[in-house]
């Protein structure tokens, strides 16, 4: 299956010609690498993908049930956040649901109603088939596995040196459950044992 289909891509940067109508498929399951003397359009090439730039001619289609997560490396992040609480935001969309039952609970704990009884099971339910309780597992391993280490998960995102901060960033990205990633240059920060 088809992920994004670009076709009749055509677009120049500075009056230099990048592409001319290009094709290109990227499928469920496929890892493709763009390699490339610098100004030859990669990092062009991706930001088109992600929508960030408008090529100058052609289509791009994507899947409308695609999840795409880009790894920008001069992405702008909040320095005052704490390392764990912006990894976390990956799993925004769970920590909402718990909030919502704790929410129930509290209410139900002055008065009972049956009806909020059942949403907030459903919500327990939806947490249990997603792993919520994983959380900090998932997020451990995969800081340990980066070299990052535990211990900066409770420093600020400013504190952190340009490296370290490139690889919170590409484990925010990957605990994101994205259905396509767009990694520009996503080992720079990191050692072979990390790259496997």
């Amino acid at each position: 299956m088809s992920l994004v289909y670009i076709h009749e891509l055509t677009h120049a940067n500075g009056g230099k010609k990048l592409y001319e109508n290009t094709e290109i498929r990227l499928n469920k399951g496929e890892h493709i690498a763009l390699i490339g003397p610098n100004g030859a359009g990669k990092t062009t090439f991706l930001n088109i993908v992600a929508g960030k730039i408008v090529p100058d001619n052609g289509v791009i289609e994507i899947h409308p049930k695609t999840k795409i997560g880009y790894l920008d490396q001069h992405q702008d992040v909040d320095g005052e956040e704490l390392v764990d609480s912006y990894l976390k935001q990956s799993f925004k969309d769970l920590y909402d649901i718990e909030k919502k039952m704790h929410d129930i609970y509290e209410k139900m704990a002055v008065e009972y109603n049956e009806d909020e009884l059942v949403k907030a099971l459903k919500y327990q339910d939806t947490l249990s088939a997603h792993d919520f309780d994983t959380i900090d597992k998932k997020v451990g391993n995969l800081v340990t596995g980066l070299g990052i280490g535990t211990e900066k998960l409770q420093m600020k995102m400013g504190e952190l040196s340009g490296g370290q901060r490139g690889k919170v960033m590409l484990a925010k990205l990957l605990l994101s459950g994205n259905d396509f990633l767009l990694l520009d240059e996503p080992t720079n920060f990191l050692d072979i044992e990390q790259v496997e």
